[in-house]
């Protein structure tokens, strides 16, 4: 038994009782956990605002064994600004369900609790595309769970492409226009160069610089379907969130 100190990001929050919350948060190191906040609904609690779901903060902890409980708390940043508007709150709960479900017990992963803190900064400034950041976001976990697809080569003849560029979900690699005639069948389709370019952006910049891009309506409609898909088959899990997202975007 002892007490510790972390920094996180809380990606959900369930309140029960009167006055309690358990919440999930991803440390700094990438770790998730769950702690018991008590009393933190009571009114004027001074803990209230550090604890709330997208809020960046610094917790004080009492751990026994794998069980937390909080005595601490101080707010860094709050994206709270997310919930002003419902298509980006939408986006951004799909973000979190992503999140606690890729992040296993005893995984570390420090990227991705980076690369969560870099989408909630763009989804709450409103200054990208939201298309531009689901798409990057659903790619770039691909890329850090190790599900990174090749776009470097034509994964066929193992040659630098250098005329059309085809991809596959399922394969999660890319071919030219002649193995994908000599092939055949598939389920490759054929990319935009902007698409192109914005798949070896996101899969090859630093975490900051990932949303520093723009496309055209055509190649970001392209990206955006790709990378959902891309996410969803190879997770083999379908989200309530993302569903509601698309259902309120009509």
């Amino acid at each position: 038994m002892e007490h510790k100190t972390i920094k996180g990001i809380v990606i959900r929050e369930n309140d029960f009782g009167d006055e309690n919350r358990y919440i999930t948060v991803i440390t700094e190191s990438g770790i998730k956990i769950e702690i018991l906040c008590k009393n933190v609904r009571k009114r004027n609690n001074r803990l209230s605002a550090a604890v709330r779901i997208f809020c960046f903060s610094e917790f004080t902890l009492y751990q026994n064994r794998d069980k937390y409980t909080l005595t601490d708390a101080s707010l860094i940043h709050s994206f709270w600004s997310i919930t002003q508007d419902i298509e980006v709150y939408s986006l951004s709960c799909y973000f979190c369900d992503v999140l606690k479900y890729i992040l296993h017990d005893n995984m570390s992963e420090p990227s991705i609790t980076r690369l969560a803190l870099y989408a909630f900064r763009a989804l709450s400034e409103q200054k990208r595309n939201k298309k531009l950041v689901k798409a990057a976001f659903e790619l770039k976990i691909m890329d850090i769970l190790g599900f990174s697809p090749s776009f470097s080569v034509c994964g066929a003849c193992m040659k630098p492409i250098s005329s059309q560029v085809f991809f596959s979900v399922k394969d999660g690699a890319v071919i030219d226009a002649q193995c994908k005639k000599r092939l055949g069948g598939g389920d490759f389709v054929a990319l935009s160069c902007g698409a192109v370019n914005a798949f070896e952006h996101i899969l090859t910049c630093e975490i900051q610089r990932l949303f520093s891009f723009s496309l055209g309506d055509e190649s970001l409609n392209q990206i955006s379907v790709i990378c959902e898909n891309y996410i969803l088959y190879h997770l083999e899990k379908g989200f309530s969130s993302l569903d509601f997202y698309h259902k309120i975007c009509k």
